[in-house]
């Protein structure tokens, strides 16, 4: 989800790199429900991943 200004993607408003970290720390919460139990610790390491990834755009 990448609103564009220019066909190039200059004056991006959300560049690409941000709006795939939000998808995918939106998928790891709509994934909570089917992996709870076993993969607990994966997906908090996944969280914590994809929010470091985050901070440092």
């Amino acid at each position: 989800m990448c609103f564009e200004v220019s066909s190039r993607g200059k004056w991006a408003l959300i560049n690409n790199r941000v709006a795939s970290g939000i998808l995918l720390i939106l998928a790891s919460f709509i994934s909570l429900p089917v992996f709870f139990g076993a993969f607990r610790i994966g997906f908090v390491l996944m969280l914590i991943g994809e929010i470091i990834a985050l901070t440092k755009t």
